[in-house]
């Protein structure tokens, strides 16, 4: 659609197959550079980005179907790249939320995870399953680390999964796929443990040993 509207347009354009070969390579160089600022951000070292980039492209053929081009018409190469822009994005969230910052264009952030989410479970029939770690991953982080504080973020990226799903079902025109896959049931476990734990509030200051005892309880319970 988008070479047909520029054609019609009337801008000059390459081989249709160069076209689409251009759009992976742009697509998968914003995957790249998401996961060498993921790696700068966590390792708080810039130059852990250089590394990550070096590696990833030294290994390309490993982690993607660039160089296969016999191949390049399958779905994957154009998820994961999108799977790597929304865990960056998580991560942001993640970061803002820890230190308490609330910025006027934070909805922008929340929109953009949101759509990527959106735009990964449509692009790969496989997403969910990808996400299904993600998402245990968060949880538990906040539940076995017992970072009770991360409570209000975690409610709200399932929430941005749950509205992500479905619009992606919308889209697929009811997929049994994605209806009937583990993450779908895995995010109405949440959401109906969010609401059975919804008066559970983070402790005020540090704890005593007691109130550690009792907050780890009830998150096994929960």
């Amino acid at each position: 659609l988008e070479f047909r509207a520029l054609r019609w347009v009337g801008l000059p354009l390459p081989h249709p197959f160069d076209f689409f070969k251009y759009h992976i390579w742009v697509l998968n160089g914003v995957g790249q550079a998401s996961l060498s600022l993921l790696a700068a951000e966590i390792s708080g070292n810039p130059l852990a980005s250089v590394a990550c980039f070096l590696v990833s492209f030294l290994n390309r053929f490993q982690i993607s179907r660039l160089g296969n081009y016999s191949t390049s018409d399958l779905r994957e190469i154009w998820g994961i790249p999108i799977l790597w822009l929304q865990t960056y994005l998580l991560w942001r969230l993640i970061l803002s939320s820890r230190r308490g910052t609330n910025t006027p264009g934070s909805w922008l952030l929340w929109l953009a995870f949101g759509g990527t989410t959106f735009a990964f479970i449509v692009s790969w029939q496989f997403s969910p399953f990808l996400l299904l770690l993600q998402a245990t991953a968060l949880y538990f982080v906040l539940l076995v680390a017992g970072w009770s504080s991360l409570r209000p973020l975690v409610m709200s990226v399932v929430h941005a999964y749950v509205l992500a799903l479905l619009l992606a079902v919308f889209v697929h025109f009811g997929s049994p796929y994605l209806l009937t896959s583990p993450f779908f049931f895995q995010l109405a476990a949440f959401e109906i443990a969010f609401l059975i734990c919804a008066w559970r509030q983070p402790p005020i200051g540090i704890p005593g040993w007691r109130q550690w005892l009792g907050g780890r309880m009830a998150d096994v319970v929960e």
